[in-house]
């Protein structure tokens, strides 16, 4: 993707919430992001455009974007990378038992 446009274009129309946030950082540029967060591409041009030209995109997550963020911590020596495998192994047996087995 070439411009912000596009990104805006792309995350809104799979439905996902967009605001600004600080320049070279994830936290919000608005008060109150949480409900300020939009599809409307017009709210969200003006911001871009007249408030917040350089501004990162912040993209809300969880149901409102129907999106889920994992994060791995590995510095440090945390296991985080540990953790995700075994949640991937505790999700798959969930996903199994409540779909059952698929094999032929």
């Amino acid at each position: 993707m070439q411009n912000k446009k596009e990104y805006f274009k792309y995350y809104t129309e799979k439905g996902m919430r967009v605001f600004p946030c600080v320049v070279n950082d994830k936290r919000p540029a608005l008060k109150g992001w949480q409900d300020k967060a939009t599809t409307n591409m017009e709210t969200i041009f003006n911001w871009w455009a007249n408030e917040y030209p350089n501004a990162n995109i912040g993209i809300k997550t969880g149901k409102d974007s129907n999106l889920v963020i994992v994060d791995v911590d590995v510095k440090s020596n945390a296991k985080g990378m540990e953790s995700l495998e075994q949640l991937q192994l505790e999700w798959y047996k969930h996903i199994q038992k409540r779909i059952g087995n698929t094999k032929a």
